[in-house]
């Protein structure tokens, strides 16, 4: 017995009916729209915000790692100037 065939209908799509949107189509209408308008602006703000103070503390945060540094090499026995000079001596030398 052969087997029976299935006919597939292929129709248009419905004029009416939007075709779907893509990933980055929907989240920049979803970031462009009125109701989050303020929720993107206050993300926005805070991100600047962030960006100027780790710019304006980044030498302060340097120098005191620097100090922090200097006073362990000398804990364990090293010399300042090896550190500020680049010597590689050690105090056994």
């Amino acid at each position: 017995m052969a087997p029976k065939q299935q006919r597939i209908v292929v129709q248009k799509a419905d004029p009416r009916r939007p075709a779907p949107k893509g990933y980055f189509s929907t989240a920049y209408n979803t970031l462009t729209s009125p109701e989050n308008a303020s929720v993107v602006r206050s993300v926005a703000v805070f991100g600047g915000d962030t960006a100027v103070w780790q710019r304006a503390n980044r030498k302060r945060r340097a120098a005191s790692e620097t100090q922090l540094l200097l006073k362990f090499w000398q804990m364990v026995g090293g010399r300042e100037e090896t550190l500020a000079t680049g010597d590689t001596k050690c105090d056994s030398d």
